[in-house]
């Protein structure tokens, strides 16, 4: 018995995975500082990269473990790009944000984003937060929230 295969059976598919590197995914906890903000960003250059990193600097009050990760890591924002994702500040701890996937489309990137971790935990100020670095794709960027 003989098997053949062929690629004339092969679907293509509407998108292609995109690598992503794990920057910091963790919580964000100020206290009396104000939060970021719930929001999502795109980062393309040096200076927005610090600046993002002087804004979580001031509201974690100096926590240099954090800072340090960031000020250290290797980006080259000629061929890299970093998402940053923020929930709302939360009263209690045990909450996430994740970015879980990331897919170059024909005309867009989207990343999708889900809340893994649901709180509820101890009393405590929080603001979770997941930053990555992807390949430079010079598309728009589209973040999408699943339940």
């Amino acid at each position: 018995m003989t098997a053949c295969s062929s690629d004339d059976n092969k679907q293509s598919s509407d998108f292609e995975p995109v690598a992503v590197e794990e920057i910091l995914n963790g919580n964000l906890s100020g206290g009396d500082r104000v939060g970021i903000g719930q929001e999502n960003r795109v980062i393309v250059t040096v200076v927005d990269w610090q600046e993002l990193i002087d804004q979580i600097d001031y509201i974690e009050g100096g926590n240099e473990s954090i800072i340090r990760i960031l000020e250290n890591v290797s980006i080259d924002f000629q061929q890299e790009e970093v998402l940053a994702v923020f929930e709302e500040v939360k009263t209690t701890g045990g909450y996430s944000i994740d970015i879980t996937n990331v897919e170059e489309r024909e005309k867009e990137v989207v990343v999708t984003i889900e809340r893994l971790k649901k709180g509820g935990d101890d009393t405590v100020i929080t603001q979770p937060f997941h930053i990555v670095k992807i390949p430079k794709i010079n598309k728009s960027v589209v973040f999408v929230e699943v339940d």
